[in-house]
């Protein structure tokens, strides 16, 4: 009962009327204007309060755009259009598919890489030193590089687990820009067709390339490509490099290396015609600016 009650109610001391303590607020009727004007009092006093709290514009940096994202582009690019027109056969009966001076690559999907090598000894073909020829367990034999220098292995350990493919020639080597749009066409700079030697004189030429350690890579990346290339058609024309997937997965490269299978052109397959070599990259494909951010290989 001793309780206080709500103002100028039962239980309130304060004398109806008086003074009101410090920091005492009353209800609006009592301390705003007559009660006609109540709607325009509080619309007035919430608009001061507004006014108060509001921030300049300019105060705060404009809101940068949405950064876009090369090193995504580019491998959609790859698994939609690349992977389509890749020149890998999947090998899966390697008596009848795989033969002397073949291109052979196994890929390892887990890992998103890939090793290439060169075919340089079958049943029936030239046979790489005495100790292969008496060997009645694996009869194919691969040289490729590896650990900076070549090696010669069997073709099951060198298969081991992974996709066993051929590359089948002859196949354009080819220098584009990705396109940021799905929809977009890539823009090719540069592409050259590659056509295979005979296999006896591929076999004759990995072999002496093991046994005179004659051969070292001038790419930064791809080594073992490279040397399959070049062992394939004897000159790899393409003034850049021809990208696997472990780099277009992890690194945006300009302009992109690749290599297609079939006898059309990369410019007629793609739709578009092939320009003049550049320094800086079209508009709509991947920019140089993105080498100090997104971290853009060269050539």
């Amino acid at each position: 009962r001793g309780g206080r009650g709500p103002v100028g109610g039962k239980g309130d001391s304060r004398p109806k009327g008086g003074p009101r303590p410090a920091g005492f607020a009353g209800s609006a009727s009592e301390t705003g204007p007559p009660p006609g004007n109540n709607h325009h009092w509080k619309s007035g006093a919430q608009q001061s309060w507004q006014d108060s709290w509001q921030v300049p514009v300019a105060a705060y940096p404009a809101a940068a755009p949405t950064p876009r994202r090369p090193l995504a582009a580019q491998w959609r690019f790859v698994c939609r259009i690349l992977q389509r027109h890749a020149p890998e056969e999947r090998v899966r009966d390697i008596r009848r598919q795989v033969h002397l001076g073949d291109h052979v690559v196994v890929q390892y999907a887990w890992e998103m890489s890939e090793q290439h090598g060169i075919v340089c000894s079958t049943p029936a073909g030239e046979a790489h030193g005495a100790r292969h020829r008496t060997d009645r367990q694996d009869t194919y034999w691969v040289i490729h590089w590896s650990s900076a220098r070549l090696q010669c292995t069997a073709l099951s350990q060198f298969a081991n687990g992974g996709d066993l493919y051929r590359v089948a020639y002859p196949l354009w080597a080819c220098s584009c820009y990705a396109p940021f749009s799905s929809a977009g066409k890539p823009h090719v700079e540069e592409e050259h067709l590659l056509e295979a030697r005979s296999d006896e004189v591929v076999a004759k030429h990995v072999n002496a390339a093991l046994r005179n350690s004659s051969w070292s890579p001038s790419w930064g990346q791809a080594a073992d490509l490279e040397f399959c290339l070049e062992m394939k058609t004897g000159e790899i024309a393409l003034s850049g490099e021809v990208h696997t997937r472990a780099t277009l997965s992890s690194t945006v490269v300009e302009p992109l290396g690749c290599i297609l299978r079939g006898a059309r052109r990369p410019s007629k397959l793609f739709g578009v015609g092939p320009t003049p070599a550049g320094n800086a990259s079209p508009a709509g494909f991947v920019p140089a600016q993105w080498a100090a951010a997104g971290g853009v290989a060269g050539h």
